[in-house]
């Protein structure tokens, strides 16, 4: 149990709260890196800050605790900025708007960034605890995490004195995760080849959307329908009948598309209607529950001067489907993880291209670079280009790590049950850390947070209170 007798009174709730009032999307993040800043100076505790944002703080250690090893906590700053197609919400300017439903935290229609913000909420409530007797306390707070993981990847570590780590950052009390994937994202492009198309041709506009969405490493293996990838399907069933104008589709590179609009020219709106609605039936009828809200409207809209070239909508149609989305292999070594992915993100416009990106992970570093080569070999064939980008290490689960007896007996201690030791399909800062410093022991925990990269993402507000305590009794174990 926690020691508070309500959230509202828990210190780490307060910085929670803070947090939310900062706009802090991914590359957003310099307000935010602000406030820990100042915090930081304004407690006489050391920090250092970099030109990546990233802010690190040490607080040194009480007496009688000086003996004791230092350790590091660690999470990022930056969140996963989605909202329902309804909501009006600028993440650049507005702050969340945090509500309780149900002993769970939500967002008013957006995400919510309890991940990451619980860690960093925590980590700022013990940095100022005056009363928590413990050893040297560095604290790393990263940025961009969500998106390229570029914070961690630039920090200098020489500035770090601790070989233990404790990131917070995972999704489920009771659960310690002790090894992550590597991964890259994937940027394919080529320019907007158009050509003019005559008055008397119908254009309109398909939508699918309804979905649940999720997380592309920790949701991929769970059967969602991604909207990029059964828009696609919808697009080659169509075939000669309609020409792309334009495919949009998807918002983050690590999210599971939950919606996607295309606008073709038709030479049949009726028989487009009808195909699009059996499409719909057989999705439905396919689809697990949580994508029960799936649905496709096809409508009339404006004629529009130009389409995409036959050519060009051909191949964009083609090679969205050859795109594999969805695992590719299974874990030899531990039950029910998946080894290899592929996320088909987004379609996107801009600077007169189409850019399409994919998102892959795997914890076998050679099954990356083969997923990289056969992508690249599908877009070149279409007449694409392929960058990749943001590749970051897996990090290799350690079954000898001391930091995985120390989670187990102060889990047990604090509720009684056993605790769980995991690795997990997604990528962490984690092993960015490991490449950078190969002597740390890291393990990562967090509250149970549903739904990330969502906007209905929600954190057990019990769980988050635990979590805070758990942390605490971990650093002087």
């Amino acid at each position: 149990m926690s020691v508070y007798e309500s959230y509202k009174d828990m210190p780490a709730y307060k910085y929670f709260e803070r947090i939310c009032e900062i706009p802090h999307g991914s590359g957003n993040e310099k307000a935010l890196a602000d406030y820990i800043e100042a915090f930081a100076k304004e407690r006489g505790l050391y920090s250092y800050r970099d030109s990546f944002d990233n802010v690190f703080i040490r607080r040194e250690a009480s007496n009688g605790f000086e003996s004791r090893p230092a350790v590091l906590l660690q999470g990022h700053i930056d969140m996963v900025c989605e909202k329902k197609p309804e909501v009006e919400f600028d993440f650049i300017k507005d702050g969340i708007r945090i509500k309780e439903k149900d002993g769970c935290l939500y967002a008013d229609g957006t995400t919510l960034g309890a991940d990451d913000g619980a860690a960093v909420a925590i980590m700022l409530a013990i940095l100022d605890d005056k009363a928590f007797k413990a050893p040297t306390i560095e604290c790393l707070f990263t940025t961009s995490e969500e998106t390229s993981l570029v914070g961690a990847t630039n920090f200098d570590y020489s500035k770090i004195s601790a070989r233990r780590m404790i990131n917070i950052d995972t999704e489920c009390e009771g659960e310690a995760v002790a090894g992550s994937a590597g991964g890259v994202r994937c940027r394919i492009t080529r320019s907007l080849d158009r050509e003019p198309i005559s008055e008397d041709k119908k254009c309109a506009k398909i939508t699918l959307g309804g979905l649940k969405g999720g997380h592309s490493g920790t949701d991929i293996g769970l059967g969602r329908l991604s909207a990029c990838v059964a828009m696609s399907k919808l697009l080659k069933l169509l075939g000669d009948k309609i020409t792309l104008v334009s495919i949009l589709g998807g918002n983050m590179d690590n999210a599971i598309a939950r919606d996607c609009t295309a606008v073709v020219i038709s030479t049949d709106t009726e028989s487009l209607k009808a195909t699009a609605s059996d499409f719909e039936a057989m999705l439905k009828a396919k689809a697990i529950d949580e994508d029960s809200g799936l649905f496709i409207t096809v409508e009339e809209t404006k004629t529009v001067s130009e389409a995409l070239t036959s050519d060009m909508s051909r191949a964009t149609v083609a090679l969205a489907n050859e795109i594999n989305h969805g695992v590719y292999a299974m874990s030899r070594d531990m039950e029910g993880l998946v080894e290899s992915s592929a996320n088909l993100a987004s379609f996107k416009e801009s600077d007169g291209k189409l850019r399409i990106t994919v998102s892959m992970r795997s914890s076998v570093a050679a099954s990356l670079e083969t997923m990289k080569e056969s992508l690249a070999q599908k877009a070149e064939k279409y007449g694409f280009e392929v960058a990749f980008e943001g590749q970051y290490p897996g990090w290799q689960y350690a079954p000898e790590s001391p930091l995985i007896q120390i989670f187990k007996h102060s889990y047990k201690l604090l509720s009684g049950a056993e605790g769980r030791v995991v690795a997990i399909h997604a990528g962490l800062e984690c092993g960015v850390v490991k490449a950078s410093v190969p002597d740390m022991d890291i393990l990562s925990v967090g509250p149970t947070i549903n739904d990330a990269h969502t906007p209905n993402e929600h954190m057990d507000i019990g769980s988050f209170m635990r979590i805070d305590e758990l942390v605490r009794v971990m650093i002087n174990e």
